[in-house]
């Protein structure tokens, strides 16, 4: 089975907004359990306090994404300066993250 859940929120504060999507996802989950997540926040979150609350609640999680102009899920439609985080959890599919360096600029 594939399960994808989504939270989204638009509050402007990083910590509070991280906290909404957080439970709006583990609320969706029940007792599954992600193996990868995508996120999307506006450029004005503090993105490091993000992953640690993400990392808290889903530890070692598989987790790309990126800062954004706009956001979009199912959840609120189209917002700017707002927070997305998609999880992804399967039975049958492994899913990964990886990182390949670029060989003219290793960072």
């Amino acid at each position: 089975m594939f399960n994808i859940v989504v939270g989204h929120s638009e509050d402007p504060d990083s910590l509070t907004a991280v906290k909404e999507v957080l439970e709006q996802c583990a609320s969706d989950l029940a007792d599954i359990v992600p193996k990868a997540g995508i996120l999307f926040a506006a450029i004005d979150f503090h993105h490091a306090l993000i992953l640690q609350e993400i990392d808290s609640v889903f530890p070692g999680i598989d987790l790309i994404g990126c800062t954004t102009d706009g956001e979009m899920s199912s959840v609120l439609g189209f917002q700017q300066d707002s927070l997305t985080l998609i999880l992804i959890s399967s039975d049958t599919v492994e899913i990964n993250s990886y990182l390949a360096p670029d060989k003219k600029n290793p960072y």
